[in-house]
């Protein structure tokens, strides 16, 4: 992302004051199907996220839920190595969360200039 599509967005403090320093938001838009659902995990890592068709059957969206996550959960979810192969940061289409994924690449960078960010987890690849 070049620094000209950058916005700066301000917060208010309770007094309703702006944060002194300027923060940014940042759209992801590199959006990759690659999660990979495992038989044996289903009901315990993800469910199918089906509805009522008219004829009450139920289809199914293309897309998974997901229960609760720990850390040991999300190191247990698999994603295509194939299709993740490329994209440094990227969403998963098929997943509610984890919000976005990194490459191992940017987690070296991120750990090496030791921002102040969430909790990251490694992935199973297949």
């Amino acid at each position: 992302m070049d620094r000209s599509s950058r916005r700066p967005t301000a917060f208010l403090q309770p007094n309703s004051e702006v944060f002194p320093c300027p923060y940014f938001a940042m759209l992801i838009d590199q959006l990759r199907t690659s999660f990979l659902p495992e038989p044996e995990t289903e009901a315990t890592l993800w469910q199918r996220f089906t509805y009522l068709d008219p004829d009450k059957g139920r289809r199914f969206t293309g897309k998974y839920t997901q229960p609760a996550m720990i850390a040991e959960d999300l190191a247990r979810l698999a994603f295509s190595s194939e299709l993740i192969d490329g994209p440094h940061l990227w969403r998963e289409r098929s997943l509610p969360g984890p919000s976005f994924l990194f490459s191992d690449a940017l987690q070296d960078a991120i750990r090496t200039a030791k921002p102040k960010v969430p909790p990251m987890f490694k992935v199973k690849e297949a």
